[in-house]
């Protein structure tokens, strides 16, 4: 069996490093680590009732009413609606699954002593469907 050059092994791992740096953003651009709200493609979930929470995550519809039960009838419509169309841009223009709800925010003190890390715990994918009837 032939050995591998030890200087053709640094190669390639020199070459696996950068790719990895490549692949993998610890930027602030990078919105899984350091999240931002949307004006329009973030509904903040905090008023929502603990059992339509836990029906959401056992797979179960669960009416937007219900989980934003702040917000008036005409606002939550348009948030969601505006959501429901992000997400499906991004999934036929890019491939990318971008609708989720989010449960625990970790973050932690930058050592750079730029804005602090604020990343999702729990990411739950879920889908977005009209009710019967509805015209929005």
């Amino acid at each position: 069996m032939s050995q591998i050059p030890e200087a053709r092994r640094q190669i390639v791992e020199n070459a696996r490093q950068s790719w990895i740096r490549k692949l993998i953003d610890l930027s602030r651009r990078y919105n899984l680590l350091y999240f931002r709200p949307l004006k329009t493609g973030t509904l903040e979930l905090t008023s929502a009732p603990n059992e339509r929470l836990r029906d959401l995550l056992m797979g179960q519809s669960v009416a937007a009413a219900k989980l934003a039960p702040d917000l008036e009838e005409e606002a939550l419509t348009k948030t969601v609606r505006d959501i429901f169309r992000r997400a499906l841009e991004n999934s036929e223009e890019k491939g990318l699954s971008t609708l989720f709800v989010t449960f625990g925010m970790a973050t932690w003190p930058p050592l750079d002593g730029g804005r602090p890390a604020e990343s999702p715990v729990l990411l739950l994918p879920v889908a977005i469907s009209k009710k019967e009837g509805s015209n929005s």
